[in-house]
């Protein structure tokens, strides 16, 4: 097979496969945390974001609330439902 292959290409054998193998195992490993995490964290920074604009979007309403009589822990929780609706 080296005979058909150009002169300019090197051929490179591995002494231990198994070992190569669980290099290159590693590695992926390595990407795929590293890719899963700036994934979580963009995750994260969005949630952050569209909880803000929900809670200024809705500051009447939760002051109307509060005028009411609503207590801290009553807006906090109606604020964490929505969060998880949306």
């Amino acid at each position: 097979m080296t005979e058909k292959l150009p002169p300019s290409i090197r051929i490179v054998k591995v002494q231990q496969p198994s070992t190569f193998m669980q290099h290159v195992n590693m590695q992926t490993l390595v990407f795929l945390n590293f890719w899963s995490l700036i994934v979580h964290a963009v995750i994260a920074v969005s949630s952050y974001v569209i909880t803000a604009q929900l809670t200024e979007e809705s500051a009447y309403e939760l002051a109307m609330l509060k005028a009411l009589g609503a207590s801290k822990r009553q807006i906090l929780a109606l604020i964490v439902c929505c969060v998880i609706i949306t």
